[in-house]
């Protein structure tokens, strides 16, 4: 799977995805990881080790035939979500694991 990162995610007037700036980080598992594993593989990847932020998610989902390909954005924030997710990608045309992962700082105020 492909971990993107960085950057902004340019959303055109028909939800199609283009990653814009980003980096990217290639994860291989030996089996299908829990989205816990996904996310602390992620943490080491891209050291951001700290557990004081959270980590947001973002499966994109491509999809189509015939060179015009469509692409979406899925928020995944459980392990039930990333079971769908991967579930759907792999029942696609298209199976391809990329997702886009952010920090997201806890507001240190109550």
């Amino acid at each position: 799977m492909t971990v993107y990162h960085g950057g902004i995610v340019e959303t055109d007037q028909f939800s199609n995805v283009t990653f814009v700036g980003m980096e990217s980080v290639s994860l291989m598992f030996d089996t299908r990881p829990l989205f816990s594993e996904l996310i602390a593989r992620a943490r080491e990847e891209l050291d951001w080790n700290s557990t004081d932020d959270d980590i947001a998610v973002v499966g994109v989902l491509h999809y189509g035939k015939s060179g015009r390909v469509f692409s979406r954005q899925v928020r995944i924030a459980s392990e039930v979500g990333w079971d769908r997710y991967v579930n759907i990608v792999m029942k696609n045309e298209i199976q391809c694991l990329d997702l886009v992962m952010r920090k997201v700082l806890k507001d240190p105020t109550p």
